[in-house]
């Protein structure tokens, strides 16, 4: 997949989602599609609007669908399409903007992103065509640059705006490759056999954030005052979270996930406002890292 592929493919992501329930006519699309800077005087076939559905539902999971009582196409209202759809119109919506009113880049401020970016639609194809990768990268922990001659990619993941590559290295070892430390990504002719779904969704759920530690998954519950559990209500640390218990002055959050150090810091950024319920030994981890805080900042 090109950038211009990429770029044709958001454009009718985007448009479809802007219908919403009530769905665009194949022909709506077509007279967007002669509006749109994407076009260029050339046709939109049907042929190559259905082979967009399905080059957009085997990448990025969104399924295009049709009501057959108006012939009208939307979005498939799941969880996952939602977030996947989210998060590939906002890559594209304040670049489109800016391009098109320069002038007001100085009224918009938008988080520095570190990079890596520029490799997601070469990844995104990769991970379709079930592609091995030759990818050469220099992580904050080592000083010496890592070359992975036969890197197995399965999926992307965002954490605090950064892209990770979720995939297998060799000899089942499964690493998160920060994408802005990478130096080098070549598609290799070799293919691999793609874990199932299900097996792929739960190595993103269970190691949380960017880290990928050698501990079991398990059942958390925290205990958090009003103000913090209104802010988890709508912005979730994970996909388990469920609210499971609801008090006046508090709230308790259950989990399900590797406690690893990202997600242990993420439970000190709330300060004295959290309290492990369980399991007892990352209550105490939890302890100790706010000793050591205390300690130094003493």
């Amino acid at each position: 997949m090109n950038q211009a592929a990429f770029n044709r493919y958001i454009w009718l992501i985007d448009t479809i989602y802007k219908a919403e329930k009530e769905g665009i006519t194949y022909e709506e699309i077509v007279q967007k599609w002669k509006e749109s800077n994407f076009s260029n005087g050339r046709p939109y076939p049907v042929r190559t609007f259905h082979n967009h559905r399905k080059e957009i539902k085997s990448v990025f999971n969104i399924d295009i669908k049709c009501q057959k009582c108006n012939n009208s196409y939307y979005i498939a209202d799941t969880g996952v399409a939602n977030r996947n759809m989210q998060k590939l119109l906002e890559l594209v919506s304040v670049n489109q903007l800016l391009d098109g009113r320069p002038e007001l880049a100085v009224h918009l401020q938008t988080e520095l992103r570190p990079g890596g970016e520029c490799y997601l639609a070469k990844l995104m194809d990769a991970i379709s065509q079930k592609r091995l990768l030759k990818l050469e990268y220099k992580p904050y922990w080592s000083e010496k640059m890592l070359k992975y001659p036969f890197f197995a990619p399965y999926a992307i993941k965002e954490f605090k705006g950064s892209w990770y590559l979720l995939g297998e290295r060799g000899a089942n070892t499964i690493e998160l490759v920060d994408l802005k430390k990478v130096t080098s990504i070549t598609t290799l002719n070799d293919t691999f056999v793609m874990p199932a779904n299900e097996v792929i969704l739960q190595l993103l759920n269970d190691h949380y954030g960017s880290v990928v530690e050698n501990i079991e998954t398990e059942e958390i519950m925290i205990k958090v005052g009003a103000q913090i559990a209104a802010f988890l209500r709508n912005c979730p640390l994970h996909v388990s979270q469920r609210e499971i218990e609801r008090k006046r002055g508090y709230a308790v959050f259950y989990y399900c996930l590797k406690p690893n150090s990202d997600f242990r810091r993420e439970l000190l950024s709330f300060g004295t406002g959290v309290e492990v319920v369980a399991p007892q030994h990352l209550r105490s981890e939890l302890s100790q890292d706010a000793k050591q805080m205390a300690k130094k900042n003493s």
